[in-house]
């Protein structure tokens, strides 16, 4: 099918200055309504119908459709999907019969994806429910600590929902106001990023200023609700100044959102120009800084049993293995996450293969963690550590035997037989 040419007649169609309606004209150019596919609803009894009361389409008179007549989804694409088998113009239902590729007849989407179960419950609307209950119970926990956490029930937001090519939808797009929750409510992408905004600041989120006063490019926006972000000027809150190491220093301290927070350490490490022209008092600050950020937990720790700081925290290890701060390591190696554990088991692998003089201490710092580390993700990496530094790692595995047919007996998860198979592949034992 030849998209442009569909597109320059559809454009055609707008540019036409007669009195009949745009639905109309597409109706007779191309023989077929456009409808949303994902509005078409379903009844037990009735089958499929259009409620053209509650969104007519393209659809201006119910009277002007006829038995047969085909309908397309509401886009370019013209291809058929429904044929109309019933009208009843009392009750503004007009009643469907799927036709192929509809993927309800094909059971494959339109993009050649089969049709799963998760699709019709996306259909349904059970999907759409438990979406937003899930939101809804995490905000009343209070169990967010970034934008994105809750996005899913903002006005930018495109809910998922079933189209031809099965489940869509998700994402959040200010300015996709034919598909987003503000669009459907006649608001425009400013109104919109307005009206996230002000929200998320209630919330206790740090926002931009314009965007709340809506001067804010939106595509920056969504890179902001989105964690896409980075340290872009436009996107600061009230009072942030990434120029100023002291006003950076003050929100990496005591901003709560993980993203400021980087954001800020990012400002901080570019304006004191760290890794071109390191000094003692450049490092001094930043080892105070990281020694500050390793005693932080976000609010939610206790619940989420997650620490929402973990990439923050990752950045200040490799910035220890990159000076060589055996002090920093040693006090990240009793991280919360141990996705940081295994970061500062790597860092004491890389800081000994290129400081031949560190090897000892870097040995003596990997053993210190093995004796102490119970998770698999982490001790496959200490053991893969040790044993490129030379370290017999069978004798080790001996020594703490009972440790280890302990932790291998009761690793029942996925995620940890995984690394307990990647352990016993270090050690030879398979």
């Amino acid at each position: 099918m030849n998209w442009y040419k569909i597109a320059n007649k559809i454009g055609d169609l707008f540019e036409d200055n007669s009195n009949s309606y745009l639905g109309d004209k597409i109706f007779k150019s191309n023989g077929v309504w456009l409808y949303p596919f994902k509005e078409v609803k379903k009844d037990v009894t009735e089958g499929w119908y259009i409620d053209w009361f509650n969104n007519p389409g393209s659809i201006n008179d119910i009277e002007n459709v006829s038995i047969s007549d085909k309908v397309a989804d509401f886009s370019l694409n013209m291809t058929p999907y429904w044929e109309i088998n019933g009208i009843n113009s009392s009750s503004g239902k007009i009643y469907l019969t799927p036709i192929e590729p509809n993927p309800f007849i094909t059971g494959v989407g339109a993009g050649g994806a089969t049709i799963t179960d998760l699709d019709l419950k996306v259909h349904t609307g059970e999907y759409e429910r438990e979406r937003v209950d899930g939101v809804l119970d995490i905000i009343n926990k209070k169990l967010y600590s970034s934008p994105s956490d809750i996005a899913y029930i903002l006005q930018g937001t495109v809910p998922i929902n079933f189209g031809p090519n099965g489940s869509q939808g998700g994402w959040y797009s200010v300015n996709d106001i034919r598909n987003n929750r503000g669009g459907e409510n006649g608001l425009d992408a400013k109104r919109i990023m307005m009206s996230d905004a002000m929200t998320l600041q209630k919330m206790g989120f740090l926002v931009p200023q314009n965007a709340l006063d809506g001067s804010l490019n939106t595509r920056k926006w969504d890179s902001f609700v989105s964690g896409t972000d980075e340290a872009d000027i436009d996107l600061q809150a009230e009072g942030e100044d990434y120029d100023s190491v002291i006003t950076s220093k003050a929100y990496l301290l005591k901003a709560v959102e993980p993203k400021i927070k980087e954001r800020n350490l990012k400002a901080i490490t570019k304006k004191l120009d760290i890794y071109n022209n390191p000094t003692t008092e450049k490092e001094n600050l930043l080892k105070s800084l990281a020694e500050k950020i390793f005693n932080m937990h976000h609010p939610t720790i206790e619940n989420l049993k997650f620490d929402v700081y973990w990439h923050l925290k990752e950045r200040f290890i490799l910035m220890a293995e990159r000076f060589k701060w055996l002090d920093i390591l040693s006090l990240y190696e009793n991280s919360y996450d141990p996705t940081n554990r295994r970061y500062v088991a790597w860092a004491y692998e890389n800081i000994s293969e290129k400081y031949s003089e560190e090897i000892d201490n870097c040995k003596m710092a990997l053993l210190r963690m093995e004796k102490n580390e119970e998770n698999p993700e982490v001790l496959s990496k200490i053991f893969s550590s040790l044993h490129s530094i030379g370290v017999d790692i069978k004798k080790l595995y001996e020594l703490n035997k009972k440790k280890y047919d302990l932790i291998f007996n009761n690793s029942n998860d996925s995620y940890s037989a995984y690394y307990i198979k990647e352990i016993s592949r270090i050690l030879g034992l398979r």
